[in-house]
């Protein structure tokens, strides 16, 4: 284990078989979760392979809030978050989503537990993860920078704002905003010499941080568009309708788009509705899907002049045109 400025890394990959059946052993591996100096926020990294499980311990204050993220290359890997002495965990990742926060009640040991889920885990896949872990104020403000308007509003950038799982830019990328959204404060932190952010969706409810300088006072959103899509009012290079399959088991049909391209040929943000007024966004760079809102790993074939993206049981495809123009 070699520990680097701001980040543990934890590499837990389980190589060796059962010496009958040739199935893989089941490993867990436990650290405790040591925050640099002067900081309550860390970036832990990592590999689990098959059954294999790694348990983060972090001595919690009560008052506070345990805060976890994570970014992985599994869709399939998830973390939960357990109080000390409890049988049930208090955040169960693979039905609540890659971030989670616990209202600390009790001192003593909390315990972050990442797995794969039992399917994948008989399938000896493996997932390279970020986990961030940070220690909140109970408060909706992060830092005690109490006040400040309800809502923002990304402003100054060209198609998107990356959202983390932490307050720094080593934190995974969990989601993006589109120039010109709204979204809930739920309060602001100096880190690193700047001001991060934490945030809501109000499409979605996904919280993370993102760079406070991209946002101003928002006011209240307005109704969505009637393509369901998330414009705030900015306009969209190109519109229009791409094949789709967002649910497990439906046939390809189609989704309504709307388009956002950066003057670099390749850099977009594209915003796909896939029902009611929830919606799949992506980040282009150099022509290839970096990000998305959605759940797990983007997995990307070239078919012509498109590419198919899967993301879970999800299907697009997006013509090179979209991205591009022409």
């Amino acid at each position: 284990m070699r520990l680097l400025p701001g980040l543990l890394t934890l590499s837990v990959i389980l190589l060796a078989a059962a010496a009958s059946g040739g199935r893989a052993e089941a490993q867990i591996t436990s650290a405790a979760v040591e925050f640099p100096a002067g900081s309550e926020d860390v970036v832990l990294q990592g590999s689990l392979r098959g059954p294999a499980i790694a348990i983060y311990e972090v001595a919690g204050v009560a008052g506070k809030k345990l805060a976890v993220g994570l970014e992985t290359s599994n869709p399939a890997n998830y973390f939960n978050i357990s109080e000390p002495g409890a049988k049930e965990a208090a955040f169960i990742g693979s039905t609540r989503g890659n971030y989670g926060e616990v209202l600390l009640s009790q001192p003593g040991t909390y315990r972050i537990t990442v797995y794969l889920m039992r399917s994948a885990a008989r399938r000896d896949e493996i997932a390279d993860y970020k986990l961030s872990v940070s220690l909140l104020p109970a408060s909706d403000f992060a830092d005690g920078m109490s006040g400040g308007p309800d809502y923002w509003e990304v402003h100054g950038v060209r198609s998107a704002l990356r959202l983390r799982a932490g307050p720094s830019p080593e934190h995974g990328v969990i989601g993006a905003l589109n120039n010109g959204e709204v979204v809930r404060n739920l309060g602001c932190r100096m880190s690193g010499g700047a001001r991060w952010c934490r945030v809501e969706t109000l499409r979605g409810g996904q919280q993370g941080w993102t760079a406070g300088g991209f946002l101003r006072e928002g006011t209240p959103p307005r109704e969505p568009d009637r393509r369901g899509l998330v414009g705030n009012g900015q306009r969209f290079d190109a519109t229009g309708a791409l094949p789709c399959a967002p649910l497990l088991g439906q046939p390809t049909t189609s989704c309504d788009f709307g388009v956002i391209r950066e003057e670099k040929p390749g850099y977009a943000g594209l915003w796909i509705a896939i029902g009611g007024d929830e919606e799949r966004y992506f980040l282009f760079e150099e022509g290839k899907p970096v990000s998305t809102n959605g759940p797990g790993e983007i997995t990307v074939e070239r078919l012509g002049d498109l590419q198919l993206l899967r993301l879970g049981e999800e299907r697009y495809e997006i013509p090179d045109a979209v991205i591009y123009g022409g």
